[in-house]
């Protein structure tokens, strides 16, 4: 089964196979997709379709409150902004 690729899924594979693999099996080598995973790849990207900008607002104005019936979450901008810490550290550890 060939993976008939359009040049911008071959650009993402090729930006994929040059991150390198941090550990493990092939640690500090260039990653290297399988056949089946430059399909799956190849076969999200076709699918993939455009979204109109005020669709995304009405998606955004539909998500406002979501949080709103949860009881863990007392403070929803002080949950929100735990997590953006969290999620900062993470990117800060990665870059090191």
């Amino acid at each position: 089964m060939a993976v008939k690729n359009s040049p911008r899924v071959k650009r993402i594979i090729k930006f994929i196979e040059q991150l390198i693999v941090p550990s493990g099996k092939g640690e500090g080598k260039p990653l290297k997709l399988r056949k089946f995973q430059k399909k799956f790849i190849q076969d999200m990207l076709l699918q993939r379709t455009k979204v109109h900008k005020t669709s995304g607002k009405k998606i955004l104005r539909k998500s406002f409150g979501l949080w709103a019936d949860r009881s863990d979450i007392t403070h929803s901008q002080e949950y929100v902004n735990t997590l953006r810490k969290e999620w900062q550290a993470r990117v800060e550890r990665v870059e090191d």
